[in-house]
């Protein structure tokens, strides 16, 4: 429609000017303007708030040459996730010993898991966990800014951060995660120079 036309124009405009990226944002409520956003490739970054007018925003940034973080280990890629991945996500996301551990429930049809992963690959700092051997994504990463009520009594550093993830089942004990966490958590401070992690 006419919104995403105008985030194309805008974006071409930026990469002519020698941008590699821009930010955009929207009322948080707009959720018209957000799947526009994610369809001209915008990556979700937290939100916003403006006191003069009370409104939250969501913010997003557009990578004009789509250089997204892709980092390697000796087992493991880590990358955006695409619609591609389908297939992969729905097995391990309708697991009833997956998701209820991270907090969602298992999905019992592809149709709402594609929701999902739409969303999931919007995120700036989610990266879908591919294993090498047999290239398939068996679960996700997220650098995610820390929730303070989590950790009553400390000290969080502004731009702290902490980690998120799931695994599918049929890779538990074998250290895929922390094998992934390392590869994040240097990113994390050598790219994003975050003061912190909290895991």
């Amino acid at each position: 429609g006419y919104a995403t036309t105008q985030i194309v124009l805008c974006a071409q405009k930026a990469k002519a000017m020698g941008l590699d990226k821009v930010l955009i944002s929207c009322v948080d409520t707009n959720t018209a303007s957000e799947k526009s956003i994610i369809k001209s490739g915008g990556m979700a970054d937290g939100t916003a708030f403006k006191e003069e007018t009370g409104e939250t925003f969501k913010r997003f940034w557009i990578y004009l040459n789509n250089q997204r973080p892709v980092l390697e280990t000796e087992r493991l890629i880590l990358r955006n996730f695409t619609l591609d991945d389908i297939d992969d996500y729905f097995k391990y996301a309708s697991n009833p010993n997956v998701g209820p551990r991270c907090g969602w429930q298992p999905y019992t049809d592809k149709a709402s898991a594609k929701e999902r992963l739409y969303k999931e690959a919007s995120k700036l700092h989610q990266f879908a966990i591919v294993f090498k051997e047999t290239n398939q994504v068996i679960g996700s990463i997220e650098l995610m800014n820390t929730k303070t009520e989590r950790y009553t009594g400390q000290t969080i550093e502004p731009g702290a951060k902490e980690i998120g993830f799931v695994l599918a089942e049929e890779f538990w004990g074998q250290g895929i995660m922390p094998e992934a966490a390392k590869a994040v958590m240097k990113y994390d401070f050598e790219t994003l120079d975050a003061p912190s992690i909290f895991l």
